[in-house]
């Protein structure tokens, strides 16, 4: 996920990406889900990405509206954020390109967790429902609303601790934050604390990182 484009004589990352790639613009499908794991300590959430490539935003507002309608929380990404040219990763590529695409987070890795696979997997229905590709009920039909852009989250910090100790949080994921908010305590064996962890803005904790 961070080979695209790929190339066609590259090594076999980079060849899988380029074929991967390759197909779904020759299809030119009408959306792209790229579906991932996160950290185990998550939510499931998706992920817009912004290229900064990307001068046409129309596409990036279509996708946003897709995010939306996937019913998770869902944040704008950018090469600031995520520490890479975003174009780079599947979703970012396909944006540069035109073609309407998302990354959703479901859980954490290794472990198949039910809760996660039905939350995935109620997301998708409801989408194929929207585009007459199944049929849903009426409790699963996505209701067409506009989206709230004077509250739209963007990735901003992967807030890391300086000690080495127990970590002990004191927000979930999920959770709405300010800025200040005390996020949690670095403890040493013997439960003193050594360091305090706070939030340097107001959003939301998509995940406890586990690395």
């Amino acid at each position: 996920n961070r080979q695209f484009p790929g190339r066609a004589d590259g090594d076999y990352p980079q060849r899988l990406a380029y074929t991967i790639l390759s197909l779904i613009e020759e299809e030119r499908p009408e959306v792209v889900l790229d579906l991932h794991t996160d950290s185990i300590n998550s939510i499931a959430y998706t992920i817009v990405d912004f290229p900064k490539t990307v001068k046409d935003t129309k596409i990036i507002k279509n996708c946003m509206k897709l995010a939306y309608d996937l019913g998770f929380h869902w944040a704008l990404d950018s090469e600031e954020a995520a520490g890479y040219p975003i174009e780079k990763s599947l979703s970012g590529a396909l944006v540069t390109k035109g073609i309407k695409a998302v990354t959703i987070e479901l859980g954490g890795p290794w472990v198949i967790s039910e809760e996660f696979r039905k939350l995935g997997f109620d997301a998708v229905w409801r989408l194929l429902g929207k585009y007459d590709m199944v049929k849903v009920s009426p409790a699963q039909k996505i209701i067409e609303t506009d989206i709230d852009t004077e509250n739209i989250l963007v990735f901003k910090d992967d807030v890391k601790i300086q000690s080495t100790g127990i970590v002990e949080f004191r927000v979930t994921p999920g959770q709405k934050i300010e800025a200040g908010q005390v996020l949690g305590k670095v403890r040493d064996v013997f439960g003193r604390t050594i360091e305090t962890i706070t939030s340097p803005r107001p959003g939301v904790i998509f995940s406890h990182d586990d690395q």
